[in-house]
């Protein structure tokens, strides 16, 4: 005999509230909706439907409470397997209304749903530059597009007639016998793929498919502002199929950064190179930004290496346009390996009227 309450989880004294909470937790998990080709579910769900069915009758479970201890047999009228899910499926929908999937859900019988061509996934390869002023990249690819010779239904001159499996529908019906009843489903014909019709004569160009490849070129519009590993997708420009929609082209986007730029954000940072001399004396350089336009720079007298200094605005723009950002330089000294004999002789001078400041500095009273 079935344990109706170690089936629900639940104990012998629980309200009928309780059950229903109980069952409703079990219904989300076992639901063979929830577990399509789970026959184990399936199983599961018929027990738990069962008890269900019984406990939360007060008549039904007086007569089962008495027959668990030895009393009066329990009659089988209460619950008849053959009932199947047409009695659990209304009281489920009773239950949860407002379920997330929405009241299509319960509905055993399929609908018939336009099948979906599959997404183009391309890649496209950006310079610092592209980033920043935006760019047009062409794009070559080959794309399923639906056969013109026989617009698209795979029937030489469009002939078609209805399948003799589903009978037009573009359903077929599965039933299966249970020892808790008949369960009925019902799945997309295999034979016309859910179109209701198959041709007469299958198209010579397409041999039946609807669809055929071609080579195709995309003008791609990169805007400003985009940043690495970025996805721009082309709703509808995917891959064709028959008596459906085109999926989509989706473009993911690989920026190439050359050292010494590095990018954070709309921030751009990068390094440049100067004699001593130079960064000692101060002056105006040329910095060369992301665009290769050359932009002055001011160095400050005794600049100190990897002294950093920034360019306002000449960054990469946000994706509204409205905002740049700075370019930062960062000050590189270059020191020389060798020195000519006049600049050796400049060097010394210069030291010799250095060479107390290490005393001056160091000195004992100071």
């Amino acid at each position: 005999m079935k344990d109706y309450y170690e089936i629900l989880g639940v104990p012998e004294d629980a309200s009928v509230d309780e059950i229903k909470k109980k069952y409703r937790e079990l219904v989300k998990q076992y639901h063979p909706d929830l577990n399509k080709g789970d026959e184990e579910a399936a199983k599961r769900m018929a027990e738990i439907n069962e008890a269900y069915q019984v406990l939360t009758d007060p008549k039904k479970r007086a007569e089962y409470d008495a027959m668990r201890k030895g009393g009066v047999g329990f009659s089988s009228e209460y619950y008849r397997p053959g009932q199947g899910f047409d009695f659990f499926d209304s009281i489920f929908r009773d239950f949860f209304t407002d379920f997330p999937f929405g009241s299509s859900f319960f509905n055993r019988t399929a609908t018939k749903t336009k099948p979906r061509g599959t997404d183009i996934n391309l890649e496209v390869t950006l310079s610092l530059k592209d980033v920043v002023t935006g760019c047009t990249k062409s794009l070559r690819f080959f794309r399923d597009e639906l056969c013109e010779e026989c617009h698209g239904t795979g029937a030489k001159d469009g002939k078609t007639k209805t399948c003799e499996r589903c009978h037009g529908t573009g359903v077929v019906e599965n039933r299966q016998s249970t020892p808790f009843g008949v369960f009925i489903t019902q799945t997309t014909c295999p034979t016309c793929h859910g179109a209701g019709s198959v041709p007469e004569q299958v198209c010579p160009v397409c041999h039946g498919t609807g669809v055929v490849k071609r080579q195709r070129t995309l003008d791609l519009q990169i805007p400003p502002g985009i940043e690495n590993n970025d996805v721009i997708t082309l709703k509808g420009q995917g891959n064709a199929v028959k008596d459906g929609a085109s999926g989509d082209i989706n473009v993911t986007v690989k920026i190439i950064i050359p050292p010494p730029w590095r990018r954070k954000g709309k921030d751009l940072y990068t390094e440049v190179h100067v004699p001593y001399y130079h960064a000692i004396l101060g002056g105006k350089i040329k910095v060369t930004t992301a665009t290769g336009e050359e932009k002055e720079l001011l160095l400050e007298p005794g600049t100190q290496p990897d002294q950093e200094y920034i360019l306002a605005n000449e960054g990469v723009p946000d994706k509204s346009g409205r905002y740049r950002g700075d370019l930062h330089v960062t000050i590189k000294v270059d020191l020389p390996s060798k020195l000519s004999p006049q600049e050796r002789k400049f060097l010394e001078e210069i030291r010799k009227l250095h060479e107390g400041d290490n005393k001056k500095r160091f000195g004992l009273f100071n």
